[in-house]
């Protein structure tokens, strides 16, 4: 068994046990900070000084608990590269018929609709009939289909945005994301808040 002691945690096989010590101290800093107001120079020390204290524990803690958490982990992907080396050759038999079998039913869903479609051409919805699939069913393989979409063209879409009004301006908007990613990054280089403020609108930026 290996064992790890500190003064605010030990680790034990895996498992982190929390020392009197890790108690006494969160108590100690939740003392410290209450009632601070940082308001000036002294008082933004003095929560300086609670945040240096809270940093070095998390710190301490994160230290004894990283080389089990790393002893883990690999334990882990070993565990996941066993598996999947035995599943493989399963999915090598199975994938091919899988997706033929996949497609074959699709092809005869969507001649069903088709074929529903011209039947009830021109009828009354009391007339109508429905038409299904002629697909097996095997008892224990379960088909889920999978409805997928992928933008092809994105200026075509955003242009499409641009010239839409009313309810499809709405639809369309849902398809309409602005990069978060972009914006954080462009924030990061130029540094500069109120450029950016007043060069891209809609968006807040702001320094923390």
């Amino acid at each position: 068994m290996s064992t790890t002691e500190t003064a605010l945690i030990r680790v034990v096989e895996g498992q982190i046990v929390a020392a009197d010590e890790l108690r006494l101290t969160l108590d100690d800093l939740k003392t410290r900070a209450q009632g601070i107001v940082v308001h000036d120079n002294p008082s933004c020390e003095r929560a300086l000084e609670v945040v240096k204290s809270g940093k070095e524990a998390i710190k301490q803690i994160t230290a004894i608990a990283e080389p089990e958490r790393l002893r883990l982990d690999t334990a882990l992907k070993e565990l996941r590269f066993q598996r999947d080396k035995l599943i493989q050759p399963f999915s090598e038999v199975i994938t091919p018929l899988e997706k033929q079998a996949r497609d074959y039913r699709i092809a005869e869903q969507e001649a069903a609709r088709a074929e529903q479609a011209k039947l009830n051409k021109g009828k009354a919805a009391e007339d109508r009939v429905e038409v299904k699939p002629d697909v097996p069913n095997v008892p224990g393989v379960r088909f889920q289909t999978r409805y997928k979409a992928e933008v092809v063209n994105e200026e075509e879409l955003v242009e499409a945005f641009l010239r839409a009004r009313g309810d499809r301006r709405d639809y369309l908007r849902k398809f309409i994301c602005a990069n978060a990613d972009a914006l954080n990054r462009e924030a990061r280089e130029v540094k500069d808040m109120e450029k950016l403020t007043k060069a891209i609108p809609g968006v807040r930026f702001w320094r923390e």
